[in-house]
């Protein structure tokens, strides 16, 4: 009789155990979904009044809910806007190194919308990384070793060159072409209904 309780009792919590990584994966998987759909990455506060968007608080719940494993495993998805708030919450933890990930991600050129306060903007997942590196307290301690100050100049002046031939193309473009562009752009922003 006491085998078979103390049979079921570990049965029961074994099953409880797997039944929580189940949810977990879930639930990263329902919020990951959700971001990539809206494909928008926002501010904490966006428009005139400084709200909280939705799409933030999707975020906010990846950053506090997520290992720092599964963060990393994030920037692997096919959407740049989960592929940048993944990176974004990954700067916030200290125990990571994000120096090997720049470096992974060199060339992830997909663009995707940004919001921050009342500016809108489409950016590429590269341009997005180096701004929130540059803002992570591991960029003052990597800016003192030479050799990675020099690799993150390099990818910064590959990415402001980007810009800069992105923008001059879009001075010479015909009517026809930058119709096209907005047309482009306005497909990043089609989701974005939520504030």
């Amino acid at each position: 009789m006491m085998y078979r309780l103390s049979t079921l009792l570990v049965m029961l919590f074994l099953s409880h155990g797997m039944w929580a990584q189940d949810c977990h994966q879930a639930f990263i998987k329902r919020v990951t979904d959700t971001i990539a759909y809206v494909g928008v990455v926002k501010c904490e506060a966006v428009s005139r009044i400084g709200s909280t968007p939705r799409q933030y608080i999707r975020f906010d719940s990846l950053r506090r809910f997520c290992s720092s494993a599964e963060l990393q495993a994030l920037l692997k998805h096919k959407s740049p806007a989960v592929r940048g708030y993944a990176f974004w919450a990954l700067t916030e933890r200290p125990e990571v190194d994000l120096y090997p990930l720049l470096l992974r991600h060199r060339q992830d050129r997909a663009e995707t919308a940004q919001m921050c306060g009342c500016f809108g903007s489409v950016i590429t997942v590269i341009s997005s990384m180096l701004n929130d590196y540059e803002k992570s307290p591991q960029y003052a301690r990597d800016s003192l070793n030479p050799e990675r100050r020099r690799v993150y100049l390099v990818l910064h002046k590959e990415a402001k060159a980007r810009w800069r031939k992105k923008s001059q193309h879009q001075e010479n473009m015909t009517l026809r072409a930058k119709n096209r562009a907005k047309r482009r752009d306005d497909k990043l922003w089609a989701h974005d209904n939520d504030f």
